[in-house]
């Protein structure tokens, strides 16, 4: 019988993937004898290290992952499943009814599912709600990455708050420090000769890059600087489409996905988060490991919490590409205090974030220790 099963949908280059990869990755660091489970392998961006013992269920929609994980449990009878993801926790419930596997079952909410149902343009995302309402009281526990995020999912699902906990992302901070520290390989981004601002993220409608772009054509009318834009994603052809429109194609640098983006971020001047809603912004964290001062919408989610409602960042109250274009100027003038910085993103940091979910998942289910803010 296995102790702990994590369960995620893929290994794309997403925050999501990125942080429960890592999660396992510290809880085996732990001696947690753990199964890492991911639906497919598909357009895999992380790799699984070798101390991991890994499954792939081979299922290529969400909705497929029910029959091998029911295989699955009925198979290892776990003491405990850990799954990331509306979509997917909703599997792993239905799964837990038909096989009565695992004894514990936690599932974990990751994005603020009201801003999800607002904003996308997916019919099937409008009955998330439903999914939370009826089948999330069936789970023995359910883990918020941040706050904001909690008290969504509680009001969204009409849930006993009691069963709601916070635990947010742990991050491996001094590797993070020590990546920032290696060259790009692109030479005007290693001179930082000029002003840059940065941002990383999927080029989607959450991560609302438009608004970004748009806030950059301002602020180049007013000062010589650069963007750099990472990730990739489906609105691709029309952001580069609105950077012709606005004619600033010269200083706008969009390579896509890229090993290293701490090289990037730490050579940055500014990183600018223009997300529509969040759940708990990695790159946040990232960035203040780096050193980089950040300027933020604060949008529903985990933004604030990670900035200390305005003390570890500038928080801009809307995506008014005239208040972020202003609020980047400030800030580029501003002192720099990048020690500062790194001391708040090592709150985030392995050892102090594991100890709470060794107890969530793996002790009596409930940590003592109170929540970062």
């Amino acid at each position: 019988m296995k102790e702990l099963t994590i369960l995620i949908f893929s290994l794309r280059g997403g925050g999501l993937e990125k942080s429960i990869l890592r999660l396992a990755i510290e809880l085996k660091k732990q001696n947690v004898e753990l199964d890492f489970l991911v639906a497919n392998t598909i357009d895999s961006v992380y790799s699984v290290p070798d101390e991991l013992h890994f499954v792939d269920l081979n299922a290529s929609r969400i909705l497929y992952t029910l029959y091998p994980l029911i295989k699955y449990l009925k198979k290892t009878k776990p003491k405990v499943l850990f799954s990331a993801g509306t979509p997917l926790n909703t599997i792993a419930i239905l799964a837990k009814l038909i096989t009565g596997y695992p004894k514990r079952l936690v599932v974990g909410e990751r994005n603020h599912l009201s801003s999800i149902v607002r904003h996308s343009p997916r019919f099937r995302d409008k009955f998330r709600p439903y999914f939370v309402r009826f089948l999330y009281p069936l789970a023995d526990q359910i883990l918020a990455v941040s706050e904001s995020v909690a008290e969504d999912v509680v009001t969204v699902g009409n849930l006993d708050k009691m069963k709601v906990c916070v635990a947010y992302n742990a991050f491996d901070i001094e590797n993070i420090i020590a990546k920032s520290s290696e060259p790009t390989g692109v030479a005007w981004v290693d001179s930082q000769n000029t002003p840059t601002i940065i941002n990383v993220g999927r080029l989607t409608r959450q991560k609302d890059h438009a608004t970004l772009i748009r806030t950059f054509s301002l602020l180049r009318k007013k000062k010589v600087c650069r963007l750099i834009i990472l990730g990739e994603g489906e609105l691709r052809s029309a952001l580069e489409d609105l950077v012709d429109e606005l004619q600033i194609k010269d200083d706008v640098y969009m390579p896509g996905f890229v090993r290293n983006p701490y090289a990037y971020i730490a050579r940055a001047n500014i990183f600018a988060l223009t997300s529509a809603w969040e759940g708990l912004p990695a790159v946040l964290i990232e960035a203040l490991a780096c050193g980089t001062p950040v300027v933020a919408c604060d949008s529903p989610g985990g933004t604030a919490e990670i900035l200390g409602r305005g003390l570890y960042g500038r928080l801009v109250s809307s995506r008014d590409p005239v208040s972020l274009a202003d609020a980047i100027l400030q800030e580029l003038e501003a002192m720099k205090n990048p020690e500062r910085l790194q001391l708040r993103a090592r709150a985030f940091s392995a050892e102090h974030i594991i100890p709470d979910y060794l107890d969530f998942l793996v002790r009596s289910g409930q940590s003592e220790t109170s929540p970062i803010l």
